[in-house]
């Protein structure tokens, strides 16, 4: 039945790296399918407006280059990290009903050690 929807087609012919990302880091069920489709349509950087040319696919959404490598909004890092960075406590944290993702083996935030444990962000 999925494969007769138009949206995954498109993204299943043309961008099946997307799908693969989303179930690799845990995030797929943050978001439908039908929003995969429209950030992987869109031209433009949802925070700026200048071309967007990567996906960000925690949130799903398309970024440019500056915002993604710039902003502090889109810099990965665990709960006690986070809430040291952005002064906040764990009620704001689950308050706010954050997604989190999980890392892929490998370097993960400032960890300069190469690990095969995988971080949720």
């Amino acid at each position: 039945m999925i494969d007769e929807v138009p949206q995954y087609r498109a993204i299943v012919a043309h961008a099946p790296a997307s799908i693969r990302a989303a179930l690799s880091l845990q995030v797929a069920g943050f978001f439908t399918c039908r929003n995969l489709y429209i950030a992987l349509c869109a031209k433009t950087c949802y925070k700026c407006g200048n071309f967007g040319a990567f996906l960000y696919v925690p949130t799903c959404f398309r970024v440019c280059f500056g915002c993604f490598t710039e902003s502090k909004g889109f810099l990965p890092m665990n709960k006690a990290h986070a809430k040291v960075f952005w002064a906040i406590t764990s009620r704001d944290i689950e308050a706010a009903n954050m997604g989190t993702a999980v890392s892929l083996p490998g370097f993960a935030c400032s960890n300069p050690i190469r690990s095969a444990q995988r971080i949720r962000l």
